[in-house]
């Protein structure tokens, strides 16, 4: 019994430390995002770029099947986009002609 309930408290240490990440790296996305548009308004009028960083994952908290079924539906989308993306430029390149 005693085994059970300190596996048990191992595993809420384990979430929390994890809640905890998931907040903190929650926090630096929004300040990141936050930045990145008071950057792009001042840069806009120069045609500058600038670096997409990430640091919250909120999928770090999905179990692997579902991980696996949202990549699946990702990449079927991007195979549809690609495929509408071709049909599209070869329609413009029978309208130039």
């Amino acid at each position: 019994m005693d085994k059970e309930i300190n596996d048990l408290k191992k595993k809420l240490e384990e979430a929390n430390r994890v809640i905890a990440q998931q907040r903190t790296d929650y926090m630096k996305e929004i300040n990141q995002l936050k930045n990145q548009s008071e950057y792009l308004t001042r840069i806009k009028m120069h045609g500058y770029k600038f670096i997409d960083v990430k640091f919250y994952d909120a999928t770090e908290l999905l179990n692997k099947d579902m991980r696996e079924l949202i990549n699946g539906k990702i990449k079927q989308m991007r195979d549809q986009y690609e495929l509408s993306l071709i049909d599209m430029q070869e329609r413009n390149k029978y309208l130039q002609q």
